[in-house]
């Protein structure tokens, strides 16, 4: 079970906030071992151990 997003050092979440829509999509995807198929790599990039795919 996802308990927390681990974010990368690099990135500063008070600088880049992400929306609520974006967080539950990648906890869900974390929770289950999905990939997350997305145009919106940036969104996403700065989450450690997520899987990230853009088929665009």
């Amino acid at each position: 079970m996802v308990t927390e997003i681990q974010f990368s050092e690099t990135d500063d979440p008070i600088d880049n906030p992400m929306s609520e829509s974006d967080l539950l999509q990648s906890a869900f995807c974390m929770q289950n071992k999905y990939t997350l198929v997305t145009h919106n790599i940036r969104h996403f990039v700065h989450i450690e151990y997520l899987s990230l795919e853009d088929w665009v």
